[in-house]
């Protein structure tokens, strides 16, 4: 069979036609090579089409080109319908920003992934919020008819700077970025993986609700966290102090009273499954409100300030307690020690000493610095991170009063 192949085919054999062979084999390599370019090709477009749909979000950070504030993208929301879209920026520093939105205008276009500009797929319109000093600027995009998946390149200017303008300014290749101070995002409000914003599924655009919406609901989920958290360091350390006083007890040491500042305290577990802290001392300077079931944006100021006599800012009473709080001390070292016998302990003792008595002492220290952890864990769940919700409240309440709109500022090009 072979040899009948190869007198059918002796030119592809024979010592004659070796650059007949080469151009065959040269060819039958090419077309392979094709193919594989090929196959690439097709699954670099399907990967790149896949990414297209999904991501929202293709700029992180954004530099302003002559004033030279920097800042991040906080986030991208868009309703369910994808005809609503909020994109969250937030300044680094404030010192060379305007705050006064009238000032700014934004110029929208499409773009592919390579950063160039495409047809402009959506005709959107814009208004922009600046949320007085806190950093935050919203850009808030409506097309009735919906987003498509399209990548836009969104340039936001502003007219005026803070200052002089500064030496050195790079030469840009868009030359608008060296008239006006401007920065560029890219972004895709019609990608699936968006983050949901149920202010915009519900029409609510009042200032309190987008801010709340978009800045407290996260940084209020931190501080909630942390005072979750609190409570579990808080028991462990509790279980720390009671090994130790078991240590001692069993080594015939009498453990004195904790000081009053921690006396009696235990961490238990709710009906709804839940930790709180069971004390009777309220350190000083701190609070005792129900964070878990209240919210900042419900309000706990009111509750707060409902107990204090002659106070009806929140900011004056918080200043107050952080004084307070200053003050609040414990004292571990005075306290006597002595055994079951009734004899004393003597911790100064310069005698030589057993392994047993050297025991003793390790665990008393241990112990002693396991109440001073403890209390430090206390004082700043009651004073700092309670404090810090009350603090959220007013940015929240100052966010909703000192903040400028602008109106109908977009530019499509």
């Amino acid at each position: 069979m072979i040899a009948g192949i190869k007198q059918k085919f002796d030119w592809l054999f024979s010592s004659h036609y070796k650059m007949e062979r080469f151009g065959v084999t040269f060819g039958i390599l090419t077309v392979c090579m094709l193919m594989v370019l090929t196959s690439i090709g097709i699954r670099k477009h399907n990967l790149e089409k896949e990414s297209l749909g999904n991501v929202v979000m293709y700029s992180t950070a954004y530099t302003a080109s002559l004033s030279g504030a920097q800042g991040k993208v906080v986030n991208i929301f868009c309703n369910d319908s994808h005809t609503e879209c909020f994109v969250l920026l937030k300044y680094n520093d404030m010192t060379n920003v305007v705050t006064d939105a009238s000032q700014y205008r934004v110029f929208l276009t499409g773009s592919n992934l390579k950063q160039n500009k495409t047809e402009l797929l959506s005709s959107p319109s814009a208004t922009i919020y600046m949320f007085g000093v806190s950093g935050y600027m919203g850009i808030y995009l409506v097309d009735t008819a919906g987003f498509p998946s399209q990548i836009l390149d969104l340039v936001v200017r502003c007219n005026k700077l803070t200052g002089i303008m500064p030496e050195n300014i790079p030469e840009y290749e868009d030359k608008s970025f060296n008239d006006y101070d401007q920065f560029r995002i890219y972004f895709n409000p019609g990608a699936a993986d968006y983050e949901r914003a149920e202010f915009l599924n519900m029409g609510r655009m009042t200032v309190h609700d987008v801010y709340d919406a978009m800045v407290v609901k996260f940084q209020e989920q931190e501080l909630r966290d942390a005072l979750t958290k609190s409570l579990d360091d808080m028991e462990a350390q509790l279980a720390v102090i009671d090994e130790y006083q078991q240590r001692l007890t069993a080594a015939g040491i009498v453990v004195p009273q904790a000081p009053m500042q921690i006396r009696g305290d235990r961490v238990i577990m709710t009906e709804e499954g839940r930790k709180v802290l069971s004390t009777d001392y309220l350190v000083q300077g701190g609070y005792n409100f129900d964070w878990y079931h209240g919210s900042v944006k419900q309000g706990y100021a009111n509750i707060v300030l409902a107990g204090v006599e002659n106070e009806n800012s929140i900011l004056n009473y918080i200043a107050t307690q952080r004084n307070r709080a200053s003050s609040e001390r414990m004292n571990v070292e005075g306290l006597n020690w002595f055994r079951t016998d009734g004899t004393e302990f003597d911790l100064a003792s310069n005698t030589i000493e057993s392994e047993a008595t050297k025991n003793i002492k390790a665990n008393i220290d241990s112990l002693k610095a396991a109440w001073t952890q403890y209390f430090t864990l206390k004082k700043t769940y009651q004073t700092t991170q309670m404090e810090s919700l009350l603090i959220l409240e007013q940015n929240l309440f100052d966010t909703s009063v000192n903040y400028t709109v602008n109106a109908n500022v977009a530019t499509l090009w």
